[in-house]
């Protein structure tokens, strides 16, 4: 993993086989990073997206073990509420057909490149345990 800072941008680059929601969660404990939007392409060897089920109160998982194009991944840093960085991210994913799928990313190991820009926020946002849905979200 390479990483540069421009003004309040973290510049991230990661190589062939680093897991991408991992290092995003390394980058945001080394770099101190509280609040902040994120957005990347790239590719990817593998990854493992899912869907939130209201009924049952999980993700149900969706694992893919091909190459696959990271056509977008977007999403936020905010705190847990023990003060550590919370990572969230959607990704969209395209497979050699063209054919488009995503959905909330568990994690993804790249096959070539993923090109990441995290931009830091001043303030912060916590979160918390929605009762109605199980979710951690904003506390606003």
């Amino acid at each position: 993993m390479k990483v540069k800072k421009i003004e309040n941008v973290y510049v991230v680059r990661l190589c062939e086989n680093e897991k991408i929601v991992e290092s995003l969660y390394e980058v945001c404990r080394s770099e101190k990073i509280r609040l902040a939007t994120i957005n990347a392409i790239g590719a990817v060897k593998s990854a493992d997206v899912g869907l939130y089920s209201m009924e049952n109160k999980a993700y149900k998982s969706n694992k893919f073990n091909v190459p696959l194009e990271l056509v977008s991944l977007i999403g936020n840093v905010t705190q847990k509420d023990n003060g550590e960085a919370h990572v969230h991210v959607h990704a969209s994913f395209a497979d050699e057909n063209g054919s488009i799928f995503g959905g909330h990313l568990e994690d993804a190991v790249v096959s070539v490149t993923c090109e990441i820009f995290i931009t830091e926020l001043n303030g912060e946002i916590k979160r918390k345990v929605d009762g109605k849905t199980g979710l951690t979200v904003f506390d606003i």
